[in-house]
């Protein structure tokens, strides 16, 4: 007897070691390549002259201050090729746009982390709504979106699983300016923008209004998972659209005050498999925020202060929605107000230190229930130069009501080798809480699941960037390993409802090549290659890939100056091998499209045309509805100066 409690015993202190060595696999797999390519170069390193602090401590831009030197960290700025937000994402690796073009909700996704698993902020706002669409912001306000990848949670807390997105609209506006654009499918696009401005005083005003019928042609005999052939059509119904809104701001030095309101009609035409011909909806919103930048109470204490309030209201009507089951009319709000503030010391010479204070009280209502919830996160940094390395610490701890406390940590280093290539690490950990809309939606295609339990993910990257003067290149390892994972699942023919799966293991390899102005030519390629897979042993899906993750996915531009006033544009962009459903029996057809544009300006004019879908692919969007064929687009515009 007391050698079976022995032999117990061990295999329970085996077992227990073996989770040890599991869990700390991921981490310790990160710095173990990192030292064997440190040894590698040790040659080149002894070559090169040390960097000093002075050479690396560098004042980042404004809008980078809230991340860490050492993450992963974008700047994707608007160019006047960009027609929607998706064509600004999709300059960079590692994100995805996962559109849903019959149920009208474009979601982000990095790294295979989707929407709902990033912090998507506004001018800093937090975004509660789960269907974000890319849609619901134009490009006309738009300056320049912040871009982090990985773990993010140690410094922004709930839902910066798989990055931090910054969306930051225009301030700065120095001209007034008109513009107008027509093009296939009845659709008008109207916008406008002026600034006025006296000593400090600072005011500026943007609108905008399109609208379209949306009626393409698509292949009678589409499947949802075969592209078909070409022989008959039908026109796609219920697919109009009318946007409207505008931004107006006040900056005064270092105070900066907004209110950004916008509306959309629109109808939602179904799944191929399921037509909704009379479903329409109304969103509105708006954003109030009041900035104050900058502040030092101290000459070597900066500090920074947010306050901000949003809604979001959604009015869903379905005249034939008591045929399927569900209510014909259904309305939904979420409130949300809210304060950052985030103090910095810099009077060290090597280290920074920092740390934010985070509240949100989110307010949810629906023809149904009520409910709120507060979170509060702390969460402090550090900045370490150290010779030729950066390493940055972080820790938060976020509290909200009715749900666990957690927390999250992390870590990020560099090394430059000089000051054109630098190896980056980070390694970290995260979590999100379920949305309001997840669980306890109940708007016909999608529904809540009031189950879910909050999912929590570690892991990390290792690469390298190396810049020239007119050559940028960066290449990334990614791998995570994520808990309770949620994810929208078909659950009928028509439906969609998230769940929990127990585990899941995320992987994949990322590239970035930027060529400057070479000659006439300008070149950029994004592409990354992902593999998202159920990752419970006890699941008979084990292995399979996790639904709607591409596990190939890339970008490649080309911009080319046939004279002074003249240029042409290039787009190349596929998505390969996305699945439908967990035992991967209904895989959707490859998508690969080809835009292609010529502008030309003259003093303060700008006339552009646009071909997408250049050769009339019948790609498919991540539900399998079939996306619009060749389309054609012009537009003009006129800058006041």
């Amino acid at each position: 007897m007391d050698d079976e409690v022995v032999v117990q015993a061990e295999k329970q202190r085996l077992t227990k070691i073996k989770m040890y060595f599991m869990l700390n696999n991921l981490f310790c797999k990160f710095y173990v390549i990192l030292f064997i390519l440190g040894r590698v170069v040790i040659f080149f390193l002894s070559l090169a002259p040390a960097l000093h602090a002075e050479d690396i401590l560098v004042t980042a831009p404004r809008e980078l201050e809230n991340f860490s030197a050492a993450t992963n960290t974008s700047v994707l700025p608007v160019k006047s090729t960009d027609r929607t937000l998706a064509d600004i994402f999709n300059q960079s690796s590692g994100i995805y746009l996962s559109q849903s073009y019959g149920l009208k909700e474009d979601t982000l996704s990095i790294r295979g982390f989707s929407n709902a698993q990033l912090k998507i902020l506004i001018d800093g706002v937090p975004l509660e709504q789960s269907g974000f669409s890319l849609n619901e912001i134009p490009t006309d306000i738009v300056d320049k979106i912040i871009v982090s990848r990985g773990p993010m949670s140690s410094l922004y807390g709930n839902s910066a699983m798989g990055g931090v997105v910054n969306i930051l609209t225009k301030k700065n506006y120095e001209s007034s300016k008109v513009a107008a654009s027509y093009g296939s499918f009845a659709s008008w696009d109207l916008k406008g923008q002026t600034a006025y401005s006296v000593d400090a005083y600072r005011y500026y005003l943007v609108s905008y209004y399109n609208r379209t019928n949306g009626r393409y042609r698509i292949r009678t005999d589409t499947s949802l998972y075969d592209p078909g052939s070409k022989d008959t059509f039908h026109i796609i119904e219920n697919n109009a659209q009318e946007n409207f809104g505008g931004k107006l701001g006040f900056q005064l030095q270092k105070l900066h005050t907004s209110l950004t309101l916008n509306q959309k009609d629109r109808g939602i035409p179904g799944l191929i498999e399921h037509p909704t011909p009379h479903i329409h909806e109304r969103y509105r919103d708006y954003r109030f925020v009041l900035n104050f930048d900058d502040y030092k109470p101290m000459e070597n204490l900066s500090s920074d202060l947010m306050l901000f309030e949003s809604g979001q209201f959604t009015n869903y009507k379905d005249p034939q929605g008591e045929q399927n089951g569900f209510a014909s009319e259904y309305a939904s709000r979420i409130h949300s107000r809210g304060a950052a503030f985030k103090i910095k010391y810099i009077s060290f010479e090597n280290l920074i230190p920092s740390l934010r204070f985070d509240f949100l009280r989110d307010d949810f209502a629906d023809s149904y229930i009520q409910k709120s919830r507060d979170t509060y996160t702390v969460s402090s940094n550090v900045d370490i130069y150290w010779g030729n390395f950066i390493f940055a610490p972080s820790l938060s701890r976020t509290f909200a009501s009715q749900l666990p406390q957690e927390q999250s940590y992390g870590l990020g280093t560099v090394y430059m080798f000089n000051a054109e290539f630098s190896l980056k690490s980070q390694v970290g950990t995260s979590f999100r809480y379920p949305k309001f809309e997840e669980l306890y939606l109940a708007r016909g295609f999608m529904v809540g699941n009031p189950d879910l339990k909050p999912e929590t993910s570690y892991g990390g990257d290792l690469g390298f960037a190396w810049t020239l003067t007119k050559f940028q290149g960066e290449l990334s390892y990614f791998e995570y390993r994520t808990q309770n994972l949620i994810d929208y699942q078909l659950i009928s023919g028509f439906q969609f409802k998230p769940y929990n799966f127990r585990k899941s293991k995320t992987r994949g390899l990322e590239m970035d090549v930027k060529l400057g102005k070479f000659f006439a030519f300008e070149f950029a390629n994004a592409i990354t290659w992902q593999e998202v897979r159920d990752n419970d042993k006890t699941s008979a899906f084990y292995g399979n890939y996790i639904p709607m993750k591409p596990w190939l996915y890339g970008r490649s531009s080309i911009n080319y100056d046939l004279s002074r006033h003249f240029q042409l544009h290039y787009v190349f962009a596929f998505a390969k091998s996305r699945f439908v459903n967990r035992s991967n029996t209904l895989k959707l057809a490859d998508n690969y499209s080809t835009d292609l544009g010529l502008s030309a300006t003259l003093d303060s004019y700008l006339a552009r045309f646009d071909v997408r879908n250049l050769f009339d692919r019948n790609n498919v969007d991540v539900r399998g509805l079939p996306l619009p064929g060749r389309s054609y687009f012009l537009t003009l515009e006129k800058t006041f100066l």
